[in-house]
Protein backbone atom coordinates (compact mmCIF):
# COMPACT_ATOMS: atom_id res chain seq x y z
CA UNK A 1 0.00 0.00 0.00
CA UNK A 2 3.19 2.46 0.23
CA UNK A 3 4.17 1.87 -2.79
CA UNK A 4 1.09 3.19 -4.17
CA UNK A 5 0.94 5.65 -2.13
CA UNK A 6 4.58 7.06 -3.58
CA UNK A 7 3.48 6.58 -6.85
CA UNK A 8 0.26 7.96 -7.14
CA UNK A 9 2.57 10.83 -5.21
CA UNK A 10 4.94 10.45 -7.98
CA UNK A 11 2.37 10.69 -10.59
CA UNK A 12 0.65 13.84 -9.27
CA UNK A 13 3.87 15.47 -9.45
CA UNK A 14 4.37 14.35 -12.86
CA UNK A 15 1.16 15.29 -13.81
CA UNK A 16 1.27 19.06 -12.32
CA UNK A 17 4.96 20.20 -13.47
CA UNK A 18 4.30 21.63 -16.76
CA UNK A 19 1.62 23.76 -15.14
CA UNK A 20 4.24 24.60 -12.62
CA UNK A 21 7.24 25.40 -14.77
CA UNK A 22 4.72 27.85 -16.62
CA UNK A 23 3.62 29.19 -13.71
CA UNK A 24 6.74 30.19 -12.57
CA UNK A 25 7.88 32.35 -15.96
CA UNK A 26 8.03 35.88 -15.54
CA UNK A 27 7.66 37.36 -19.17
CA UNK A 28 9.64 40.79 -19.89
CA UNK A 29 6.82 43.84 -21.25
CA UNK A 30 6.22 43.37 -24.57
CA UNK A 31 8.23 44.75 -27.39
CA UNK A 32 6.11 47.89 -27.66
CA UNK A 33 6.76 48.59 -24.52
CA UNK A 34 3.56 47.51 -22.51
CA UNK A 35 3.57 45.43 -19.53
CA UNK A 36 2.94 41.72 -19.55
CA UNK A 37 0.40 39.45 -18.97
CA UNK A 38 0.83 39.26 -14.91
CA UNK A 39 0.95 42.71 -14.14
CA UNK A 40 -1.97 43.77 -15.76
CA UNK A 41 -3.03 40.82 -13.35
CA UNK A 42 -1.53 43.11 -10.50
CA UNK A 43 -2.86 45.93 -11.92
CA UNK A 44 -6.34 45.37 -13.20
CA UNK A 45 -9.30 43.17 -11.70
CA UNK A 46 -7.89 39.68 -10.41
CA UNK A 47 -8.18 36.81 -12.56
CA UNK A 48 -6.02 33.70 -11.37
CA UNK A 49 -6.02 31.09 -14.79
CA UNK A 50 -2.96 29.54 -15.09
CA UNK A 51 -1.87 30.62 -11.59
CA UNK A 52 0.30 27.84 -9.38
CA UNK A 53 0.61 28.40 -5.28
CA UNK A 54 3.20 26.64 -3.29
CA UNK A 55 2.34 26.73 0.82
CA UNK A 56 1.93 25.04 4.06
CA UNK A 57 -1.50 23.72 5.44
CA UNK A 58 -2.64 22.88 8.70
CA UNK A 59 -5.08 21.00 9.32
CA UNK A 60 -6.20 17.48 7.83
CA UNK A 61 -3.48 17.06 6.40
CA UNK A 62 -1.01 18.87 7.92
CA UNK A 63 2.00 19.90 5.80
CA UNK A 64 2.98 20.99 2.50
CA UNK A 65 -0.23 22.21 -0.10
CA UNK A 66 -0.04 23.32 -3.51
CA UNK A 67 -2.94 24.48 -6.61
CA UNK A 68 -2.90 25.59 -9.87
CA UNK A 69 -5.86 26.66 -11.37
CA UNK A 70 -6.82 26.10 -15.50
CA UNK A 71 -9.25 28.30 -15.49
CA UNK A 72 -10.62 31.71 -13.44
CA UNK A 73 -12.78 29.28 -11.75
CA UNK A 74 -11.96 25.35 -12.29
CA UNK A 75 -8.58 24.48 -10.38
CA UNK A 76 -6.41 21.39 -8.77
CA UNK A 77 -4.74 21.21 -4.96
CA UNK A 78 -2.36 18.55 -3.75
CA UNK A 79 -1.42 18.51 -0.43
CA UNK A 80 1.17 16.10 1.98
CA UNK A 81 1.67 15.66 5.23
CA UNK A 82 0.57 14.21 8.41
CA UNK A 83 -2.10 14.62 11.36
CA UNK A 84 -2.13 13.62 14.44
CA UNK A 85 -3.98 10.19 14.44
CA UNK A 86 -2.33 9.48 11.35
CA UNK A 87 1.10 8.73 10.10
CA UNK A 88 0.94 9.66 6.10
CA UNK A 89 -1.01 11.12 4.14
CA UNK A 90 -1.98 12.94 0.88
CA UNK A 91 -5.07 14.59 -1.00
CA UNK A 92 -6.00 15.87 -4.53
CA UNK A 93 -9.10 17.33 -4.82
CA UNK A 94 -10.56 19.33 -7.97
CA UNK A 95 -11.56 22.61 -6.97
CA UNK A 96 -14.64 24.99 -8.78
CA UNK A 97 -14.89 28.52 -7.45
CA UNK A 98 -18.97 29.31 -7.33
CA UNK A 99 -18.94 33.31 -6.79
CA UNK A 100 -16.44 36.29 -5.59
CA UNK A 101 -18.32 37.28 -2.02
CA UNK A 102 -16.25 40.24 -2.04
CA UNK A 103 -14.07 42.17 -3.62
CA UNK A 104 -11.30 45.19 -2.97
CA UNK A 105 -8.57 47.40 -4.68
CA UNK A 106 -5.73 44.40 -2.63
CA UNK A 107 -7.83 41.32 -2.43
CA UNK A 108 -10.80 39.40 -2.76
CA UNK A 109 -13.33 36.40 -1.31
CA UNK A 110 -13.96 33.72 -2.87
CA UNK A 111 -16.36 30.83 -2.06
CA UNK A 112 -14.97 27.40 -3.80
CA UNK A 113 -16.28 23.40 -3.60
CA UNK A 114 -15.00 20.75 -5.42
CA UNK A 115 -14.90 16.91 -4.86
CA UNK A 116 -11.05 14.98 -4.39
CA UNK A 117 -9.84 12.31 -1.80
CA UNK A 118 -7.72 12.04 1.27
CA UNK A 119 -5.39 8.83 0.80
CA UNK A 120 -2.67 7.62 3.15
CA UNK A 121 -2.09 4.51 6.49
CA UNK A 122 -2.87 5.12 10.11
CA UNK A 123 -0.39 2.09 11.89
CA UNK A 124 0.13 0.06 8.59
CA UNK A 125 -2.80 0.04 7.86
CA UNK A 126 -4.44 1.75 4.73
CA UNK A 127 -6.82 4.84 4.56
CA UNK A 128 -8.92 6.18 2.08
CA UNK A 129 -12.41 8.45 1.69
CA UNK A 130 -14.02 10.56 -0.34
CA UNK A 131 -14.80 14.36 0.20
CA UNK A 132 -16.63 16.96 -0.79
CA UNK A 133 -14.51 20.54 0.60
CA UNK A 134 -16.21 24.03 1.07
CA UNK A 135 -14.34 26.89 1.95
CA UNK A 136 -12.96 30.52 1.53
CA UNK A 137 -10.43 31.81 -0.52
CA UNK A 138 -8.96 35.05 0.04
CA UNK A 139 -5.81 36.01 -2.81
CA UNK A 140 -3.95 39.00 -2.56
CA UNK A 141 -2.73 41.11 -5.87
CA UNK A 142 -0.41 43.68 -3.82
CA UNK A 143 1.42 40.44 -2.13
CA UNK A 144 2.11 37.21 -3.49
CA UNK A 145 0.09 35.11 -0.40
CA UNK A 146 -3.27 33.56 -0.86
CA UNK A 147 -5.56 32.26 2.13
CA UNK A 148 -7.93 29.56 2.36
CA UNK A 149 -10.04 27.72 4.76
CA UNK A 150 -12.08 24.83 4.25
CA UNK A 151 -14.25 21.95 5.46
CA UNK A 152 -14.53 18.86 4.08
CA UNK A 153 -17.86 16.16 4.60
CA UNK A 154 -16.35 12.36 4.15
CA UNK A 155 -16.72 9.22 2.95
CA UNK A 156 -14.43 6.67 4.43
CA UNK A 157 -13.80 3.33 2.79
CA UNK A 158 -10.98 1.67 4.34
CA UNK A 159 -10.08 0.90 6.33
CA UNK A 160 -13.46 0.67 7.21
CA UNK A 161 -16.79 1.91 5.92
CA UNK A 162 -17.85 5.38 8.07
CA UNK A 163 -18.31 9.03 7.76
CA UNK A 164 -15.93 11.91 8.75
CA UNK A 165 -14.99 15.48 8.53
CA UNK A 166 -11.43 17.09 7.34
CA UNK A 167 -10.44 20.85 7.61
CA UNK A 168 -7.81 23.08 7.27
CA UNK A 169 -6.29 26.10 6.76
CA UNK A 170 -3.44 27.06 4.66
CA UNK A 171 -1.19 30.03 3.55
CA UNK A 172 0.48 29.93 -0.33
CA UNK A 173 2.70 31.80 -2.13
CA UNK A 174 1.24 32.52 -5.39
CA UNK A 175 4.23 32.94 -8.15
CA UNK A 176 1.89 34.45 -10.86
CA UNK A 177 0.97 37.46 -8.27
CA UNK A 178 5.24 37.81 -7.75
CA UNK A 179 6.22 37.56 -11.10
CA UNK A 180 3.39 40.32 -11.90
CA UNK A 181 4.69 42.42 -9.00
CA UNK A 182 8.52 41.85 -10.55
CA UNK A 183 7.48 43.04 -14.05
CA UNK A 184 5.39 45.68 -12.30
CA UNK A 185 8.55 46.65 -10.29
CA UNK A 186 10.68 46.86 -13.67
CA UNK A 187 8.21 48.54 -15.68
CA UNK A 188 8.21 51.54 -12.89
CA UNK A 189 11.93 51.70 -13.24
CA UNK A 190 12.01 52.08 -16.99
CA UNK A 191 9.22 54.63 -16.30
CA UNK A 192 11.49 56.72 -13.87
CA UNK A 193 14.31 55.96 -16.58
CA UNK A 194 12.22 57.60 -19.92
CA UNK A 195 10.79 60.63 -17.08
CA UNK A 196 14.69 61.64 -16.26
CA UNK A 197 15.59 61.38 -20.14
CA UNK A 198 12.45 63.60 -20.95
CA UNK A 199 13.47 66.00 -17.48
CA UNK A 200 17.11 66.79 -19.12
CA UNK A 201 15.35 66.97 -23.03
CA UNK A 202 13.01 69.54 -21.25
CA UNK A 203 16.00 71.04 -19.51
CA UNK A 204 18.12 72.00 -22.57
CA UNK A 205 15.00 72.73 -24.61
CA UNK A 206 14.51 75.68 -21.98
CA UNK A 207 18.16 77.18 -22.08
CA UNK A 208 17.81 77.53 -25.68
CA UNK A 209 14.54 78.76 -25.31
CA UNK A 210 16.19 82.07 -23.04
CA UNK A 211 19.29 82.72 -25.07
CA UNK A 212 16.53 83.36 -27.96
CA UNK A 213 15.30 85.74 -25.41
CA UNK A 214 17.45 87.65 -24.37
CA UNK A 215 18.29 88.23 -28.21
CA UNK A 216 15.19 89.05 -28.91
CA UNK A 217 15.22 91.53 -25.95
CA UNK A 218 18.10 93.50 -27.59
CA UNK A 219 16.10 93.77 -30.47
CA UNK A 220 13.26 94.99 -28.23
CA UNK A 221 15.20 98.07 -26.81
CA UNK A 222 16.80 98.93 -30.51
CA UNK A 223 12.83 98.82 -31.72
CA UNK A 224 12.00 100.74 -28.20
CA UNK A 225 14.29 103.59 -29.11
CA UNK A 226 13.24 104.19 -32.69
CA UNK A 227 9.82 104.22 -31.32
CA UNK A 228 10.79 107.46 -29.28
CA UNK A 229 11.93 109.13 -31.76
CA UNK A 230 8.65 108.27 -34.10
CA UNK A 231 6.68 109.41 -30.42
CA UNK A 232 8.53 112.91 -30.49
CA UNK A 233 7.86 113.64 -34.49
CA UNK A 234 4.09 112.36 -33.71
CA UNK A 235 3.48 114.49 -30.99
CA UNK A 236 4.29 117.82 -32.48
CA UNK A 237 1.23 116.63 -35.04
CA UNK A 238 -1.10 116.25 -32.25
CA UNK A 239 -1.75 119.74 -31.58
CA UNK A 240 -3.19 119.89 -35.16
CA UNK A 241 -5.23 117.04 -34.86
CA UNK A 242 -6.99 118.53 -31.74
CA UNK A 243 -7.94 121.59 -33.17
CA UNK A 244 -9.65 119.36 -36.26
CA UNK A 245 -11.07 117.16 -33.70
CA UNK A 246 -13.10 119.78 -31.48
CA UNK A 247 -14.70 120.97 -34.64
CA UNK A 248 -15.98 117.81 -35.43
CA UNK A 249 -16.96 116.81 -31.69
CA UNK A 250 -19.08 120.11 -32.06
CA UNK A 251 -20.53 118.96 -35.10
CA UNK A 252 -21.13 115.58 -33.68
CA UNK A 253 -22.69 116.36 -30.79
CA UNK A 254 -25.43 118.34 -33.38
CA UNK A 255 -25.44 115.53 -35.07
CA UNK A 256 -26.21 112.78 -32.09
CA UNK A 257 -28.84 115.51 -30.93
CA UNK A 258 -30.83 114.94 -34.00
CA UNK A 259 -30.33 111.96 -34.13
CA UNK A 260 -31.40 110.98 -30.74
CA UNK A 261 -34.95 112.62 -31.17
CA UNK A 262 -35.78 111.21 -34.38
CA UNK A 263 -34.52 108.02 -33.07
CA UNK A 264 -36.95 108.05 -29.88
CA UNK A 265 -39.78 109.12 -32.28
CA UNK A 266 -39.02 106.27 -34.33
CA UNK A 267 -39.11 104.09 -31.39
CA UNK A 268 -42.41 105.41 -30.06
CA UNK A 269 -44.24 105.02 -33.56
CA UNK A 270 -42.97 101.28 -33.99
CA UNK A 271 -43.95 100.70 -30.12
CA UNK A 272 -47.30 102.10 -30.56
CA UNK A 273 -47.45 100.05 -33.92
CA UNK A 274 -46.35 97.02 -32.43
CA UNK A 275 -48.68 97.51 -29.49
CA UNK A 276 -51.76 98.04 -32.01
CA UNK A 277 -51.35 95.07 -34.18
CA UNK A 278 -51.06 92.59 -31.31
CA UNK A 279 -54.43 94.06 -29.74
CA UNK A 280 -56.20 93.82 -33.20
CA UNK A 281 -54.51 90.17 -33.23
CA UNK A 282 -55.49 89.20 -29.70
CA UNK A 283 -59.10 90.77 -30.26
CA UNK A 284 -59.95 88.79 -33.42
CA UNK A 285 -58.44 85.55 -31.72
CA UNK A 286 -60.84 86.22 -28.81
CA UNK A 287 -63.69 87.45 -31.40
CA UNK A 288 -63.12 83.75 -33.11
CA UNK A 289 -62.77 81.48 -29.71
CA UNK A 290 -65.89 83.35 -28.57
CA UNK A 291 -67.51 82.69 -31.58
CA UNK A 292 -66.73 79.40 -31.32
CA UNK A 293 -67.58 78.67 -27.97
CA UNK A 294 -70.91 80.12 -28.41
CA UNK A 295 -71.69 78.23 -31.35
CA UNK A 296 -71.36 74.99 -29.28
CA UNK A 297 -72.87 75.99 -26.72
CA UNK A 298 -75.76 77.07 -28.59
CA UNK A 299 -75.60 73.73 -30.69
CA UNK A 300 -76.20 71.51 -27.30
CA UNK A 301 -79.03 73.84 -26.15
CA UNK A 302 -80.47 73.34 -29.30
CA UNK A 303 -80.58 70.07 -29.01
CA UNK A 304 -81.44 69.87 -25.77
CA UNK A 305 -84.36 71.69 -26.25
CA UNK A 306 -85.32 70.16 -29.23
CA UNK A 307 -86.01 66.82 -27.20
CA UNK A 308 -87.23 67.89 -24.43
CA UNK A 309 -89.50 69.48 -26.91
CA UNK A 310 -90.07 66.44 -28.58
CA UNK A 311 -90.65 64.21 -25.18
CA UNK A 312 -93.22 66.51 -24.02
CA UNK A 313 -95.07 65.51 -27.15
CA UNK A 314 -94.71 62.02 -26.09
CA UNK A 315 -95.85 62.59 -22.85
CA UNK A 316 -99.02 63.86 -23.71
CA UNK A 317 -99.16 61.25 -26.10
CA UNK A 318 -98.44 58.49 -23.72
CA UNK A 319 -101.27 59.92 -21.35
CA UNK A 320 -103.92 60.52 -23.92
CA UNK A 321 -103.55 56.67 -25.01
CA UNK A 322 -103.39 55.70 -21.68
CA UNK A 323 -106.77 57.57 -20.66
CA UNK A 324 -108.33 55.79 -23.58
CA UNK A 325 -107.22 52.35 -22.83
CA UNK A 326 -108.58 53.07 -19.30
CA UNK A 327 -111.99 53.82 -21.43
CA UNK A 328 -112.16 51.18 -23.13
CA UNK A 329 -111.28 48.48 -20.12
CA UNK A 330 -114.12 50.38 -18.05
CA UNK A 331 -116.78 49.66 -21.36
CA UNK A 332 -115.56 46.12 -21.06
CA UNK A 333 -115.94 46.05 -17.65
CA UNK A 334 -119.54 46.93 -18.17
CA UNK A 335 -120.24 44.47 -21.05
CA UNK A 336 -118.94 42.00 -18.94
CA UNK A 337 -121.75 42.76 -15.63
CA UNK A 338 -124.10 43.20 -18.35
CA UNK A 339 -123.34 39.94 -19.80
CA UNK A 340 -123.58 38.35 -16.58
CA UNK A 341 -126.76 39.83 -15.45
CA UNK A 342 -128.99 39.81 -18.96
CA UNK A 343 -127.75 36.82 -20.76
CA UNK A 344 -127.58 33.18 -20.48
CA UNK A 345 -126.63 29.74 -22.44
CA UNK A 346 -125.22 29.47 -25.49
CA UNK A 347 -125.61 33.00 -25.94
CA UNK A 348 -123.94 34.46 -22.73
CA UNK A 349 -120.63 32.13 -23.74
CA UNK A 350 -120.67 33.66 -27.42
CA UNK A 351 -120.48 37.22 -25.72
CA UNK A 352 -117.83 36.22 -22.86
CA UNK A 353 -115.72 34.70 -25.79
CA UNK A 354 -115.55 38.17 -27.82
CA UNK A 355 -115.04 40.04 -24.79
CA UNK A 356 -112.14 37.92 -23.89
CA UNK A 357 -110.72 38.53 -27.31
CA UNK A 358 -111.06 42.25 -27.16
CA UNK A 359 -109.25 42.21 -23.38
CA UNK A 360 -106.66 40.44 -24.89
CA UNK A 361 -106.03 43.23 -27.49
CA UNK A 362 -106.52 45.56 -24.95
CA UNK A 363 -103.69 43.88 -22.82
CA UNK A 364 -101.73 43.87 -25.83
CA UNK A 365 -102.34 47.50 -26.72
CA UNK A 366 -101.57 48.18 -22.94
CA UNK A 367 -98.27 46.37 -22.87
CA UNK A 368 -97.07 48.23 -25.93
CA UNK A 369 -98.50 51.64 -23.96
CA UNK A 370 -96.02 50.15 -20.74
CA UNK A 371 -92.86 49.85 -23.05
CA UNK A 372 -93.29 53.23 -24.59
CA UNK A 373 -93.50 54.80 -21.67
CA UNK A 374 -90.37 53.24 -20.28
CA UNK A 375 -88.39 54.55 -23.33
CA UNK A 376 -89.94 57.58 -22.68
CA UNK A 377 -88.58 57.61 -19.05
CA UNK A 378 -84.99 56.38 -20.37
CA UNK A 379 -84.66 59.25 -22.92
CA UNK A 380 -86.05 61.75 -20.21
CA UNK A 381 -83.28 60.74 -17.57
CA UNK A 382 -80.52 60.64 -20.45
CA UNK A 383 -80.98 64.30 -21.49
CA UNK A 384 -81.65 65.06 -17.51
CA UNK A 385 -77.64 63.56 -16.86
CA UNK A 386 -77.04 65.62 -20.34
CA UNK A 387 -78.25 68.92 -18.55
CA UNK A 388 -76.37 68.25 -15.43
CA UNK A 389 -73.27 67.18 -17.15
CA UNK A 390 -73.57 70.60 -19.10
CA UNK A 391 -74.21 72.41 -16.09
CA UNK A 392 -71.16 70.53 -14.35
CA UNK A 393 -68.52 71.75 -16.97
CA UNK A 394 -69.77 74.99 -16.87
CA UNK A 395 -69.11 75.20 -13.08
CA UNK A 396 -66.24 73.21 -13.11
CA UNK A 397 -64.57 76.25 -15.47
CA UNK A 398 -66.00 79.12 -13.21
CA UNK A 399 -68.76 79.85 -14.92
CA UNK A 400 -72.54 80.04 -14.61
CA UNK A 401 -75.29 79.42 -16.75
CA UNK A 402 -77.47 82.44 -17.40
CA UNK A 403 -81.20 83.08 -18.37
CA UNK A 404 -80.70 82.16 -21.74
CA UNK A 405 -79.25 78.76 -21.04
CA UNK A 406 -75.98 79.69 -22.22
CA UNK A 407 -72.17 78.76 -19.80
CA UNK A 408 -71.26 82.70 -19.22
CA UNK A 409 -69.19 84.32 -16.46
CA UNK A 410 -70.79 85.60 -13.34
CA UNK A 411 -70.33 90.25 -12.83
CA UNK A 412 -67.38 91.59 -13.07
CA UNK A 413 -65.76 88.09 -14.63
CA UNK A 414 -64.37 87.21 -18.25
CA UNK A 415 -63.02 84.26 -19.61
CA UNK A 416 -59.37 83.71 -20.08
CA UNK A 417 -57.27 83.19 -23.35
CA UNK A 418 -58.09 79.33 -23.31
CA UNK A 419 -61.30 79.87 -22.08
CA UNK A 420 -60.36 77.11 -19.19
CA UNK A 421 -61.78 79.30 -16.33
CA UNK A 422 -63.29 82.75 -15.63
CA UNK A 423 -60.68 85.52 -14.31
CA UNK A 424 -61.29 88.85 -12.61
CA UNK A 425 -61.76 92.10 -15.25
CA UNK A 426 -58.82 94.06 -15.07
CA UNK A 427 -59.23 96.79 -11.66
CA UNK A 428 -61.09 93.56 -9.75
CA UNK A 429 -59.46 91.24 -7.70
CA UNK A 430 -61.01 87.68 -6.16
CA UNK A 431 -62.03 87.66 -2.40
CA UNK A 432 -60.90 84.39 -0.99
CA UNK A 433 -63.43 84.32 1.15
CA UNK A 434 -66.37 85.15 -1.17
CA UNK A 435 -64.97 83.73 -3.93
CA UNK A 436 -66.25 86.71 -6.04
CA UNK A 437 -64.35 89.31 -7.91
CA UNK A 438 -64.67 92.68 -6.15
CA UNK A 439 -62.75 96.13 -7.25
CA UNK A 440 -59.22 96.87 -5.82
CA UNK A 441 -58.68 99.62 -3.63
CA UNK A 442 -55.90 101.17 -5.85
CA UNK A 443 -55.39 100.59 -9.06
CA UNK A 444 -52.27 102.38 -11.46
CA UNK A 445 -52.87 104.54 -14.08
CA UNK A 446 -53.61 100.99 -16.85
CA UNK A 447 -56.80 100.45 -14.56
CA UNK A 448 -54.80 97.08 -13.01
CA UNK A 449 -54.93 96.43 -9.68
CA UNK A 450 -51.95 97.45 -7.62
CA UNK A 451 -50.46 96.85 -3.97
CA UNK A 452 -49.24 100.44 -3.71
CA UNK A 453 -48.16 103.30 -5.83
CA UNK A 454 -44.27 103.20 -7.23
CA UNK A 455 -41.34 105.11 -5.80
CA UNK A 456 -42.37 107.69 -9.35
CA UNK A 457 -45.79 107.72 -8.75
CA UNK A 458 -48.43 109.71 -6.21
CA UNK A 459 -51.44 108.52 -4.99
CA UNK A 460 -54.98 110.12 -5.64
CA UNK A 461 -58.74 109.82 -4.30
CA UNK A 462 -61.09 108.76 -6.95
CA UNK A 463 -64.45 110.59 -6.32
CA UNK A 464 -66.32 107.95 -8.52
CA UNK A 465 -66.19 105.03 -9.70
CA UNK A 466 -65.68 101.10 -7.54
CA UNK A 467 -62.31 102.09 -6.91
CA UNK A 468 -60.53 104.61 -4.20
CA UNK A 469 -57.23 105.56 -5.49
CA UNK A 470 -55.70 106.06 -8.74
CA UNK A 471 -51.13 105.70 -9.00
CA UNK A 472 -50.35 108.70 -11.72
CA UNK A 473 -47.28 109.38 -12.49
CA UNK A 474 -44.99 112.59 -10.78
CA UNK A 475 -43.47 113.53 -13.95
CA UNK A 476 -45.13 113.67 -16.82
CA UNK A 477 -42.76 115.92 -18.91
CA UNK A 478 -39.88 114.39 -21.27
CA UNK A 479 -36.82 112.31 -20.15
CA UNK A 480 -37.87 113.65 -16.44
CA UNK A 481 -37.93 111.41 -12.90
CA UNK A 482 -38.68 111.75 -10.03
CA UNK A 483 -35.62 112.29 -7.30
CA UNK A 484 -36.34 110.70 -3.79
CA UNK A 485 -33.54 113.06 -2.25
CA UNK A 486 -34.50 115.97 -3.84
CA UNK A 487 -38.91 115.32 -3.94
CA UNK A 488 -39.14 116.53 -7.30
CA UNK A 489 -38.79 115.98 -10.77
CA UNK A 490 -35.46 116.08 -12.23
CA UNK A 491 -33.71 115.39 -15.72
CA UNK A 492 -32.47 111.78 -16.35
CA UNK A 493 -28.67 111.31 -16.76
CA UNK A 494 -27.26 113.19 -20.00
CA UNK A 495 -30.12 115.83 -20.47
CA UNK A 496 -30.23 119.39 -18.55
CA UNK A 497 -33.38 121.56 -17.97
CA UNK A 498 -33.56 124.47 -20.51
CA UNK A 499 -34.30 127.98 -20.17
CA UNK A 500 -37.90 126.95 -21.53
CA UNK A 501 -37.88 124.09 -18.55
CA UNK A 502 -37.90 120.91 -20.92
CA UNK A 503 -35.30 118.35 -20.45
CA UNK A 504 -32.82 118.72 -23.52
CA UNK A 505 -29.29 116.38 -24.15
CA UNK A 506 -26.24 117.75 -23.10
CA UNK A 507 -23.67 118.88 -25.73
Amino acid sequence: MKKIILFSIISSCLLLSPLILKGQNTPDADEDGSQSSELAVVNGPYSQAGSFELGGILGVPSGLNSRYWITDQYGIELSLGTSPDRDFMFSLDFLFELIEMYRADDHSLRLYTGAGTLAGYISDENYINFRVPLGLTMPFTSYPVTFSAYIAPAVVFKPETSLSTNWGFAARYNFNIASGIAARNKQLGHDLYETNKRYDDITRRLDRTTNELDSAISELKKSRDELDTTKSELSSKKEEFEQAITKLTATRDELDDTKSRLTKTRESLDSASIELSEAAARLESTRQELSTTRTALDTVKNELDKTRHELNLAEQKLNTRESQLQERQAELETARNFIKEALSGKQKQQEEEKLAARQRELDKEAEALRREREQWREKTEKQRIQRKQLNEECRSRGGIINEDGYCGCPKHEEWNSDKSKCVCVKGYRRNPKTNKCEPCETVNYSGYCVNACGPDEKRVALKTGPHKYVCVKRCTGNNEVWSASKKDCVCRDGFYRDKNGACVPRR
